[in-house]
């Protein structure tokens, strides 16, 4: 909004709340979408070397 220089900032839940019919799809377009795993997602985990040097427990001798 604006006024002859002067700048209004609009409250979105204000905005919102006195304006439900553009709320919902408003809402609707922010909500993130379903994650689908592909095929890559199945396969085991790589491990890099540094990885595999944290890993290995040494027996106390």
């Amino acid at each position: 909004m604006h006024r002859e220089d002067v700048r209004y900032r609009v409250n979105p839940r204000f905005f919102f709340a006195q304006n439900p019919e553009i709320a919902r799809p408003t809402l609707a377009a922010l909500q993130a979408p379903d994650v689908i795993p592909d095929a890559r997602a199945h396969q085991p985990r790589r491990t890099s070397p540094a990885d595999t040097r944290r890993r290995v427990v040494r027996s106390v001798s």
